[in-house]
């Protein structure tokens, strides 16, 4: 994992990036890669996986999501479907209408960040015989770039809901 973390996030000058963007530095807490498969149409309005519309609310404001596709994601992978701020205030209160969400449709190795606090947000359901493979990595507002160092043992688990917390007396290292 951390092989992959350095070449995302230092030999592709991520990193630097974000923190250009933001203004921030982060702690990179949970990270995972992840198969997507179809779900019958019988038990689509379950919540099999975060199939659902959804903002996670227990984040930080600043808390940053990054989605990288490890395959090509077209509209038949299913890609996660992302309200910008804007829409989002307004599915808050109830008052959109069919509006358009931003598809994660991509190239491998494309990058996708978001505010997942802030922003709702709903995993696509593949096609039949359609799958869809990507990495999420969370991110925390830190005073300098890190990393947990226990991220490995972190993917086993299911992301946690409240990171200030979840991570507080986790040791980190330097990025």
């Amino acid at each position: 994992i951390y092989k992959i973390l350095n070449e995302i996030f230092i030999k592709n000058d991520l990193k630097n990036c974000l923190t250009d963007i933001t203004g921030l530095n982060y702690s990179i807490d949970y990270f995972t890669a992840y198969e997507t498969f179809p779900i019958d149409e019988i038990d689509r309005s379950k919540g099999w996986y975060a199939n659902k519309l959804h903002r996670d609310k227990p984040f930080s404001n600043n808390t940053i999501k990054l989605i990288i596709p490890l395959e090509d994601i077209d509209e038949d992978n299913g890609p996660m479907k992302i309200a910008d701020i804007e829409l989002s205030k307004k599915i808050s209160l109830g008052s959109h209408q069919n509006e358009n969400f931003y598809n994660f449709s991509g190239k491998n190795r494309d990058v996708f960040v978001f505010k997942p606090n802030l922003c709702f947000h709903v995993a696509g359901i593949p096609f039949e015989g359609k799958t869809r493979k990507q990495i999420m990595v969370q991110l925390n507002p830190s005073k300098a770039w890190k990393y947990n160092k226990k991220i490995d043992e972190f993917q086993k688990i299911r992301e946690p809901k409240f990171p200030f917390f979840s991570y507080f007396f986790e040791k980190k290292e330097l990025l």
